[in-house]
């Protein structure tokens, strides 16, 4: 059981990964200081590290993307 639930997470960890990047454009539009890797980052590992942060994201990918391009 604990492969199925590696797997369901890293899949999960890719869909964030991808939200994350799709933010990206959007981002640069706003602020081209060049921060939007560190950001990124931030948010990932914020995610990464909080199972519950993690489903709420999931359950809500857009307010995700919008979080990220207003930071």
């Amino acid at each position: 059981m604990l492969y199925y639930h590696n797997i369901t997470r890293n899949l999960i960890r890719i869909i964030i990964k991808k939200i994350i990047a799709s933010a990206k454009e959007s981002f640069e539009k706003i602020d081209n200081s060049g921060r939007f890797v560190s950001e990124a980052n931030f948010v990932f590992q914020a995610l990464s590290d909080n199972n519950y942060l993690l489903n709420i994201a999931m359950q809500n990918q857009e307010s995700l993307k919008n979080a990220i391009i207003n930071i």
